[in-house]
């Protein structure tokens, strides 16, 4: 796995890195169990990684398209309503089953940083200027 194009691609990004060797720490703190009901906040990504929340996102949508984690995301809370999001490492056992290795299906470097590309663009589709700003109107048209 640590000579695979995927591994390689995930250790350029510096953020999507940290947060899968940050949810090996919590499975292991499990003693090997509980893959795919892993819970690691977002607070604890910024606390133990040093990483900003904003890139967070990004960070775990890199990880799962690179086929390192599976994600069972939560409900977004109110208050003392938290709901959140479950993690799973593919390279283990995930509910007592077999490990899924869904990081071998990429088979060269080039594919996985065309995957990447694909994630970030997403990223920056969803971060489309506010829909409360009212565009600049030319002033020839009436």
């Amino acid at each position: 796995m640590l000579n695979s194009p995927a591994w390689q691609e995930l250790i350029r990004h510096r953020v999507a890195h940290l947060i899968v060797e940050r949810i090996i720490v919590e499975y292991l703190e499990h003693a090997g169990e509980n893959n795919g009901r892993l819970i690691v906040t977002y607070d604890d990504f910024v606390d133990d990684c040093g990483v900003g929340r904003r890139h967070i996102p990004e960070g775990i949508d890199i990880a799962v398209a690179l086929g390192f984690l599976i994600v069972h995301r939560g409900r977004k809370s109110k208050k003392d309503r938290r709901h959140p999001n479950r993690y799973g490492l593919t390279f283990y056992p995930i509910h007592e089953e077999f490990e899924t290795n869904d990081w071998n299906r990429i088979k060269s470097r080039g594919e996985a940083q065309a995957i990447v590309e694909r994630v970030r663009a997403e990223a920056n589709r969803r971060k489309i200027a506010s829909p409360s700003i009212a565009p600049k109107m030319d002033e020839e048209q009436d």
